[in-house]
């Protein structure tokens, strides 16, 4: 079960709906709020900062959101993209609910996850490079020795039957029936809500995105595909130096989003806009505010920054 009690949908960006549940959106929401930032902002959270008064008073309610899930279903899911940077504090509290856990790990060409977020939230593409990298890296140094897979959005669409059968084979989950299976496809699945579609050498090719990330992706979608494990030696090397390359830009980072905060280019999307139904139709920008300058002086130094890093040719 994924629950009943989603955000809604927003049209004209994902009219099937996000399904995310609301309950935990709106803890996550509250952690960042504590924590003095946002899902957009480029910042590490100190493992320390799980240990603060106020986001330990969260976890009780938490576990009762878990506990009241489960009561009505054997095996519940949720699915929150903040999640990602917040594990260590769920995983205090699916170990407090006594509960097994194992992840599904989504990932998407970064291109693909740029120009969405550019044509739903204004954001500058090297940003949400930058970005992906923060939110993936923490997923998965944070659920290693736990049962997870990696799926890929486009394998997904690709392949449904092959995707959902891998899922249920690591979740240990009846197998979805052929019926089961059309249903799905037929009524979930839809080609025109993909709107773009972008090859690894697509990303490969572009030059404004960093080597870490190009690197790293192209493992995930290796793994994804089965053709090698995330536990395998190459593979943790290959995070460990990702992980090493987004340390290094942490002080960056946090700069420019001091900078570009200030500018009147930049929108700060009210992640309490997102939780509220009335106006989950206005956060998209107007025309008008994305014909604003932005700060993109600023992007292209970090681009400059991050286009030096040599690659390295044994992960390609």
């Amino acid at each position: 079960s994924l629950g009943d009690n989603f955000l809604p949908l927003m049209p004209e960006v994902n009219e099937k709906g996000f399904w995310e549940d609301r309950d935990f959106n709106a803890i996550n929401i509250e952690l960042l709020r504590i924590f003095g930032t946002e899902w957009f902002i480029n910042r590490s959270i100190p493992v320390e900062q799980f240990k603060l008064p106020e986001v330990l008073a969260l976890m009780g309610n938490a576990a009762a959101l878990v506990h009241s899930n489960l009561a009505t279903a054997n095996v519940f899911a949720f699915k929150d993209p903040r999640t990602a940077i917040l594990l260590p504090f769920w995983r205090q509290v699916f170990d407090r609910c006594g509960v097994r856990v194992a992840y599904v790990i989504t990932i998407r060409n970064p291109k693909s996850i740029a120009e969405s977020l550019r044509k739903r939230d204004n954001l500058d593409e090297v940003r949400t490079h930058a970005m992906w990298l923060t939110y993936t890296l923490p997923t998965l140094l944070e659920t290693a020795g736990f049962p997870r897979l990696l799926v890929d959005y486009d394998l997904m669409m690709d392949a449904p039957g092959e995707q959902i059968s891998r899922i249920a084979r690591t979740l240990r989950l009846p197998p979805v029936t052929a019926n089961e299976l059309a249903d799905f496809v037929e009524s979930f699945l839809s080609t025109k809500l993909r709107h773009t579609q972008y090859s690894a050498r697509d990303l490969a090719n572009d030059p404004q995105i960093p080597p870490t990330v190009i690197h790293l992706y192209s493992l995930l979608l290796s793994i994804a595909k089965d053709e090698q494990t995330l536990d395998s030696e190459p593979a943790r090397r290959t995070v460990t130096e990702a992980m090493a390359f987004r340390s290094e830009l942490e002080p960056l980072l946090i700069y420019l989003d001091r900078v570009e905060a200030q500018t009147p280019g930049f929108r700060a999307f009210s992640d309490q806009a997102a939780i509220d139904s009335a106006a989950a139709s206005e956060l998209a920008p107007t025309p008008e505010e994305k014909a604003r300058p932005g700060v993109r002086s600023w992007w292209a130094y970090f681009t400059r920054l991050i286009s030096r890093q040599p690659p390295n040719d044994r992960h390609r």
